[in-house]
C-alpha cells in the first residue's frame, strides 16, 4: 500500500509540477486593422424596403433587411451605415419621429472603447411608441433606434439599426 501511495503521489507531483509550467492557452485576437484601411458603403441599398411610418435618415445606405411574421406581430429589423455623426443623426430622429406621431419612450447610451485603429464612440438607444398609446408597456407598435457610432482611420460612421414591431398586416 506505502509504494502505491508514493507512487500515485510522485505521478500527482509531476502533473501538478508540468500544469503549473505550463503556458496559458493562446486567445485568438481578432487581425488588428491596418493602417489606410477604409470602410466602403454600398453606392446602393440592399434588396428590402424602408419601414413605413419611420423616417429614413438621407444620405444612409440600407446594408441589411429581415422581415419576421409570428402569431399576430410582424418584426422589421432594416440596418443602414451613414457617413455622419451620431450627434447629428440622433437629433434627426428624435426631431422627425414626433412628425410621425412617435413618443420618445427611454433613451439610452452606452460608452465606447478603442481597438487598434477603430474607436467604437459608443451608442444611443432610442425607443418610441405611437403619442396615442396610453399604456406604459405592450404597446404595438413600437420602435427601437439603436445608432452606433464608429471611427475608423479618423472617419465617422455611423450604424442605424431599426426594430420595428406591429401588428402584422
Amino acid at each position: 500500500m506505502k509504494i502505491k501511495s508514493i507512487i500515485s503521489g510522485i505521478f500527482l507531483l509531476s502533473v501538478f509540477s508540468y500544469i503549473s509550467k505550463a503556458q496559458p492557452p493562446v486567445v485568438p485576437q481578432p487581425p488588428a486593422i491596418p493602417p489606410g484601411f477604409d470602410i466602403v458603403l454600398p453606392k446602393k441599398d440592399v434588396v428590402g424596403e424602408d419601414p413605413k411610418d419611420i423616417p429614413r435618415y438621407k444620405s444612409s445606405v440600407r446594408i441589411s433587411y429581415e422581415k419576421n411574421i409570428y402569431n399576430s406581430q410582424e418584426n422589421i429589423r432594416v440596418s443602414y451605415y451613414s457617413k455622419d455623426d451620431i450627434d447629428k443623426i440622433r437629433k434627426f430622429y428624435l426631431d422627425s419621429m414626433k412628425t410621425k406621431n412617435w413618443k420618445l419612450v427611454t433613451e439610452k447610451a452606452t460608452s465606447g472603447f478603442i481597438y487598434s485603429n477603430i474607436e467604437m464612440k459608443g451608442s444611443r438607444t432610442l425607443e418610441f411608441k405611437k403619442a396615442n398609446c396610453r399604456q406604459q408597456y405592450d404597446c404595438i407598435p413600437y420602435v427601437i433606434i439603436t445608432l452606433t457610432g464608429y471611427k475608423i482611420n479618423n472617419k465617422n460612421y455611423t450604424k442605424i439599426d431599426i426594430d420595428l414591431t406591429k401588428k402584422a398586416d
